[in-house]
């Protein structure tokens, strides 16, 4: 008898050992996973800051290069201006040679020096007007790439703008079934057996999340899209906590009793972080 009693003992302990094993190397699973996930997040948030620093510092220099640009086509403009001045000048002087030619105030060799001169003017506009004209495309060109590489920033931007938000995963429901004869019942299917029902998940966030309080709101929908047990004026819900969010995954528990029978059909579950839904399941009860 003394033997048999020694003998449940030592299998009571050797039983809580593996238990206690087991649970010590379920939690350091989970802890390596949790910082595997935690280096890829901040390995992610560094690249994306990087290709914010490079793109700003491209955009600074694009539009460098554009003002360099706008000086070169303004000075150009001001050579342009000069240059159909001496033209019209050139021209004027022209004319008033033909006219001396034809009174005899001047030979006709003094005629072509001033000619050669006005077509070499003739030419240097020319050249100078081409010279604009290239810039001109080129400034046009800088600035669509300007635009291109500000609309990437943008959208690296709203990246993480997206990131910082909370989510919820592993939302879990479980259906119970209170009987009075035997004892409560689990993952029921059928619908009209269904007196309480639990659900549970967790909330994490990325690097850029911010810490602080949240709002969690959970509504459960029977198959008719109505609210079960609803609470709240404006904002319905069927149950609300208030956490604290210090960073990694924050296990959430909602408890619903449901006082009437439920129906056969699908069932919604939502959850909401400071109203904003982040993520819905189904039940399906027969």
């Amino acid at each position: 008898m003394e033997q048999n009693v020694k003998a449940r003992k030592n299998n009571v302990l050797l039983i809580s050992v593996v238990a206690l094993g087991t649970l010590l190397l379920i939690a350091l699973v989970v802890m390596l996973l949790y910082i595997n996930k935690a280096s890829k997040l901040s390995l992610e948030n560094g690249d994306l800051s990087n290709n914010i620093y490079t793109l700003n510092e491209q955009v600074q220099e694009q539009t460098a290069q554009n003002q360099k640009c706008i000086s070169e086509i303004a000075l150009l403009n001001d050579s342009i201006t000069d240059v159909t001045a001496a033209g019209k000048e050139q021209l004027r002087i022209k004319n008033e040679l033909i006219y001396t030619l034809r009174t005899g105030a001047k030979n006709v060799a003094e005629l072509e020096v001033e000619m050669a001169e006005l077509r070499k003017v003739e030419t240097e506009y020319e050249t100078l007007q081409r010279r604009y004209d290239r810039l001109l495309t080129e400034d046009l060109r800088k600035k669509d790439h300007i635009v291109e590489l500000s609309e990437k920033c943008q959208n690296l931007q709203d990246s993480i703008n997206k990131a910082r938000f909370l989510l919820a995963y592993n939302i879990n429901p479980i259906t119970k079934w209170n009987r009075w004869l035997c004892a409560d019942r689990y993952n029921v299917s059928v619908a009209k057996r269904v007196d309480e029902t639990y659900i549970t998940f967790e909330i994490a966030g990325t690097p850029f999340t911010k810490q602080g309080k949240r709002i969690v709101h959970m509504r459960m929908l029977d198959p008719s899209g109505n609210i079960i047990n609803p609470l709240g004026e404006e904002f319905k819900y069927t149950g609300i906590q208030e956490v604290d969010y210090t960073g990694g995954y924050l296990p959430i528990y909602f408890f619903v009793e449901h006082q009437q029978k439920l129906v056969p059909g699908t069932y919604l579950i939502q959850v909401f972080i400071d109203q904003e839904k982040v993520r819905d399941t189904e039940i399906v009860l027969e």
